[in-house]
């Protein structure tokens, strides 16, 4: 293989490999483009367009921090086996990333699948309706935030839009 096309084949490899390692977060959207567009749509002016910029922001890393406080949580309960078997169940995909699974069939299903007894599964089922509880009261805050910065019709509309995004 002459060097031109090995570079070719190399650089190609190590750019798929690259794409396949990145974490999901880095396929979202960037809050300063979603904030522009909602202001295109949205008619806002250059004020409410950063203060919204800002707010995207704000929610995306509050909302990692929380999964991270939360998933640091779940870890501490378990046994130095059951976080391996954690992190494979993690690499398999849909079954445990359901997000229309309820919160006592999730339970269920990791109780058989990380073979949790009932001290861990009540310690888990509390932190999980701690943070669901919270969740709540941060969405109320954050709803108030936002009407704040584009009033209430607007965001009404963001709310929507959101809404049939996560569908």
């Amino acid at each position: 293989m002459n060097t031109p096309l090995r570079l070719l084949s190399t650089a190609l490899t190590l750019s798929v490999s690259m794409l396949v390692a990145m974490p999901a977060a880095a396929h979202q959207p960037d809050p300063v483009r979603q904030a522009e567009r909602a202001g295109r749509w949205l008619q806002l002016d250059p004020q409410q367009v950063e203060q919204l910029a800002h707010f995207f922001t704000d929610v995306r890393l509050q909302r990692v921090s929380r999964r991270s406080d939360l998933r640091d949580q779940l870890l501490a309960v378990l046994t130095p086996e059951q976080r391996i078997r954690w992190q494979e169940l993690r690499g398999q995909g849909p079954r445990w990333q359901d997000v229309d699974m309820g919160l006592e069939e999730r339970l269920s299903w990791w109780q058989s699948a990380l073979d949790l007894s009932q001290s861990q599964l009540a310690q888990i089922r509390q932190q999980l309706q701690q943070a669901r509880s919270q969740a709540q009261q941060t969405r109320a805050q954050r709803r108030a935030e936002l009407e704040a910065i584009v009033g209430t019709d607007k965001a009404q509309r963001i709310a929507e839009w959101a809404d049939r995004r996560r569908r």
